[in-house]
């Protein structure tokens, strides 16, 4: 496995929240300057598609490349062309089309990029390959639209094995990204974790709207996951150890889940080896809408039946989607959210008696 780090002091930033109107004045700045220069400059497609994104809103798939004398800046990860023109595509959500642009979250400063741009310091390659995101750091989102992206670059003809792939600079802090990355086909990757700005002479990004499924199995592959596992442990997995959205009434709900046969575990707690390991061998699972529901996805073609616990002020369709594209079986279950907390943080409370219907209905449960 290679990971490598590049730092420059001068070119270093971490992620900041900056005011609307400096976003406002940056995308104003960047827009300017890039006027002048051709659009299709040093710019090129190599793959597109349309489609619909999970709002069901019209959205570009793509695969494109830049050349010249071509940064991506470390923070949000935007690739910029000569110093002048910024992709603002490059970066942010797979699925924007209508929604928040990326500009409004975050915007380099021009004059930062031209700095970096100056260092002797910063490291040029002839090649690499963008797999920056702006929330990669999540586990869900790590799995699902970083290296998620793998699948897209291999079917429009990119070979990952030819040149380095950037991640941000949580790749070298996160436990479980580097686990992945020494892990089976993925060791043998070439990692550069951006630090500090990167130079190239060449950038390749990508947005990708390809199911769940295609990008999770993709990669499972590559990890060489069992494509047939087999076991018939039945799992909870019930965030009580997260300091968010936990079940207000663990315990009770614990208790009902132990008498059905149900063992409480904490992935956060499991190396990714353990986690494959421990979800490949479960033919049901209850758990509380979170990032570690990724894992259902380790059953790969072996069948499964999920009941999913949110609150009533929280929740989306993500793990119902990939559920229904592996065949699992599936079913939700919404709890009474506690007051006192955001809405995507608030704890809530389940009811017994509609747990035990619901097991019953979800399980095919005979008690």
């Amino acid at each position: 496995m290679t990971i490598r780090s590049v730092a420059s002091a001068r070119g270093r930033t971490a992620w900041r929240d900056d005011g609307r109107l400096t976003k406002v004045a940056r995308k104003g700045a960047w827009t300017v300057l890039g006027a002048a220069r051709h659009k299709d400059a040093g710019a090129r497609t190599i793959y597109s598609r349309f489609g619909k994104t999970r709002s069901g809103l019209r959205a570009e798939e793509m695969v494109r490349a830049v050349t010249g004398s071509v940064l991506i800046e470390p923070s949000w990860g935007y690739v910029i062309q000569s110093g002048v023109r910024l992709f603002e595509e490059s970066t942010g959500p797979n699925w924007t089309a209508g929604e928040k642009a990326p500009w409004r979250l975050a915007m380099p400063s021009i004059r930062d990029a031209r700095a970096a741009a100056q260092l002797k310091g910063v490291r040029r390659y002839p090649m690499v390959i963008s797999l920056r995101h702006w929330w990669e750091w999540n586990y869900f989102h790590f799995w699902i639209d970083v290296l998620g992206k793998l699948s897209l670059l291999a079917s429009a003809g990119i070979d990952v094995a030819r040149s380095p792939l950037v991640l941000g600079s949580y790749a070298s802090e996160l436990p479980f990204v580097r686990q992945l990355l020494g892990r089976a086909g993925l060791a043998e990757l070439d990692w550069v974790v951006a630090d500090g700005y990167i130079a190239a002479d060449e950038v390749v990004y990508c947005k990708t709207l390809r199911p769940y499924r295609e990008r999770l199995d993709h990669v499972m592959d590559l990890l060489r996951v069992p494509k047939q596992p087999r076991g018939e442990r039945s799992l909870f997995i019930g965030r009580g150890r997260a300091a968010t959205r936990r079940i207000a009434n663990h315990a009770e709900v614990a208790r009902v889940l132990v008498e059905r046969g149900f063992e409480e575990v904490h992935p956060e707690q499991m190396s990714i080896d353990e986690q494959i390991a421990t979800f490949s061998q479960a033919s049901r699972v209850v758990a509380v809408h979170g990032a570690a529901l990724v894992g259902l996805a380790f059953r790969r073609s072996s069948g499964m039946a999920v009941l999913e616990l949110s609150g009533s002020s929280y929740g989306n369709d993500d793990y119902a989607t990939l559920c229904s594209e592996y065949g699992y079986q599936w079913q939700g279950l919404v709890g009474n959210t506690i007051p006192g907390r955001a809405p995507q943080h608030a704890d809530f409370a389940v009811d017994l008696e509609q747990l035990r219907h619901t097991l019953d209905v979800a399980f095919d449960d005979p008690h």
